[in-house]
């Protein structure tokens, strides 16, 4: 079983079917005590036997959405069986390298907080740019991080999610309909809005532009007139730069791929992606 079966689970037996879903009242209706404390040396801490749990969180997050998410990641080590540890120290980062037990934790929350029954429904009235992913992560009481990444995979848009340091791709997600892959460690284009993010390094509130394609994709269906549409909003916690990337209308109908478009893939190079069979 996945993650996300004792997330549903879990939800299912509390009988929590709207949004916003608090963790906190989970945790007060489970009857397993919640904590803040403050420090600095980690965000979530459980510690816990074959009876008992407690978990304690830093009083140093002070966003909701991120405590929420904080306090779900702890409730995953707690609730999938194979973690069998007796304490877990979580800094929970989406885009760092992970192992798969933080992993895990982390698909629970998103399961949690953000069940795909209730969220899948509801995206048709969101936008595929910050100022809307913002809208929902507040409508939901969670992180934006978190939020972006759970449209992205569950938006019928032809959009992808990119996490940026240092001008360098760390991190890429893609709904279904997008038809481009990526390569991380790929560096961007200077004429695109996410450079201009990085390369100012200050807080800056979300900001979305039409761009040529070619800034982005090149492959089939990518021509002189291609455009897309880049919105970008700066994580200083994270030290990333989130860029939502999106098409009206997606460029082919990557689902027909056959041998015949064997000319379509491209070598990736420092500012492009290449499109390929991500099966392979």
């Amino acid at each position: 079983m996945g993650p996300e079966y004792y997330a549903i689970n879990l939800l299912e037996d509390l009988k929590i079917r709207s949004f916003p879903i608090n963790p906190f009242e989970i945790t007060k209706t489970l009857g397993i005590p919640v904590v803040e404390s403050n420090t600095k040396n980690y965000e979530g801490f459980l510690l816990k036997d074959t009876q008992n749990a407690r978990i304690i969180i830093s009083n140093q997050i002070t966003n909701k959405g991120r405590k929420n998410f904080t306090l779900a990641h702890e409730l995953g080590h707690h609730y999938i069986p194979t973690h069998d540890k007796k304490t877990y120290q979580c800094s929970p980062n989406p885009f760092s390298s992970k192992g798969i037990i933080e992993r895990e934790a982390d698909i629970f929350a998103s399961e949690l907080l953000l069940p795909e029954i209730l969220l899948k429904p509801m995206l048709h009235m969101y936008k595929a740019d910050f100022e809307s992913i913002i809208e929902l992560s507040e409508d939901c009481d969670t992180s934006l991080t978190a939020t972006a990444i759970k449209f992205t995979k569950h938006s019928d848009d032809c959009c992808a999610l990119i996490a940026t340091s240092n001008n360098t791709i760390d991190w890429f997600g893609k709904s279904s309909s997008f038809p481009y892959w990526i390569d991380h460690g790929a560096q961007i284009s200077a004429g695109t809005l996410t450079a201009s993010y990085s390369l100012k390094g200050v807080f800056q509130e979300p900001e979305s532009q039409e761009i040529h394609a070619s800034y982005w994709v090149n492959g089939k269906g990518i021509d002189n007139s291609s455009t897309l549409f880049e919105s970008c909003v700066p994580m200083p916690d994270y030290g990333v730069v989130l860029t939502m990337l999106w098409f009206p209308d997606p460029p082919f109908d990557s689902s027909v791929y056959g041998d015949e478009d064997e000319e379509y893939r491209y070598e990736t190079d420092k500012n492009t992606w290449r499109w390929r069979n991500p099966e392979e």
